[in-house]
């Protein structure tokens, strides 16, 4: 019997619950792991110190690759302060334009017809910063580029776009004048198409009714390339590149006057304007076809011309 109770006092003991005395703590396990740990700082003067090999940034902290990252980001503001902050990364730092003009251009040339008026305005401040620090020779490689760019801004369905792609064309007639000049078959179709719509008028003959092409003033009050201001900026811009055609012509046509370089074709189904007796024409490297007589027209003339169009067609 006395065996069996200490038995029972023994298991007794083993699940009752210890209690202890108010502020004494319990004591660790045996087998319990101590985790703590100790640590110190370290002060280095010159951590904050810029590194002599990091990457240039502008005030913001950004470098290139970050800007160029965020000119096709999908938030306006982001856009923009994109653009901004390459014109201040380029002020700071004029060698990453020249070491990075291909990816430059490629990335800012897409935002000509961006949707934003804001980011539009932007890219023209940006422009007028990097076109001046480009040399003509460095920019013929990427010339074509930037002419469909424009083309596209200059026949846009949105009349904002092309009323802010005259801006572009001023700045490239200005700094790359030659250049543009290899795309003057493109530029003329888009000035025309600019204040013109397409018209066709049926006449009757033996054989059915035939329709004619020609080209009428573009009228739309609530557009904006239909004020009189705007009308003026487009025949402005349209008379800076004849003269810029011009005189590429004249430096150019002793030695080979029907260059490719040079050359300007609009087809003669559809006449880009008519005179009073209403002759069809080929524009050949600046050069009017009127009854089997051509003669090389003063770019004032060829803008009369364009202007006693409107007025026949109000």
């Amino acid at each position: 019997m006395a065996k069996n109770k200490r038995k029972r006092k023994l298991k007794e003991q083993d699940f009752q619950k210890v209690k202890l005395r108010i502020g004494k703590k319990l004591q660790p396990a045996q087998n319990a792991t101590d985790t703590s740990f100790k640590s110190r700082s370290i002060f280095i003067p010159s951590q904050l110190q810029q590194k002599l090999d990091s990457e240039p940034t502008n005030q913001r902290n950004q470098s290139l690759k970050d800007l160029l990252s965020q000119v096709g980001h999908y938030s306006v503001t982001t856009r923009q302060e994109a653009l901004v902050g390459l014109k201040d990364l380029f002020q700071r730092h004029e060698y990453l334009l020249q070491e990075n003009l291909g990816i430059v251009i490629k990335r800012v040339a897409e935002k000509m017809t961006d949707s934003d008026p804001s980011v539009r305005q932007s890219l023209l401040l940006l422009l007028c910063f990097v076109f001046p620090l480009v040399p003509q020779e460095r920019m013929a490689p990427f010339s074509p580029l930037v002419t469909a760019h424009l083309s596209c801004a200059m026949t846009h369905i949105y009349d904002d776009i092309q009323h802010d792609s005259l801006g572009f064309l001023e700045l490239c007639l200005r700094y790359f004048p030659d250049l543009m000049v290899t795309s003057s078959s493109q530029l003329i179709q888009n000035f025309v198409g600019m204040i013109s719509h397409q018209t066709t008028s049926g006449t009757k003959m033996s054989k059915g009714l035939q329709h004619k092409a020609g080209k009428g003033l573009s009228v739309n009050p609530k557009g904006k390339l239909s004020s009189l201001r705007s009308r003026l900026k487009v025949l402005q811009q349209l008379l800076a590149f004849l003269k810029a055609l011009e005189s590429s012509t004249n430096s150019f046509q002793g030695r080979n006057p029907f260059s490719s370089r040079n050359h300007v074709d609009l087809s003669s189904k559809k006449p880009v304007f008519h005179l009073r007796s209403i002759y069809q024409h080929k524009f050949r490297f600046c050069s009017i076809q009127l009854k089997n007589q051509s003669y090389y027209p003063s770019p004032w003339t060829t803008l009369q011309c364009l202007v006693c169009h409107q007025q026949t067609q109000k």
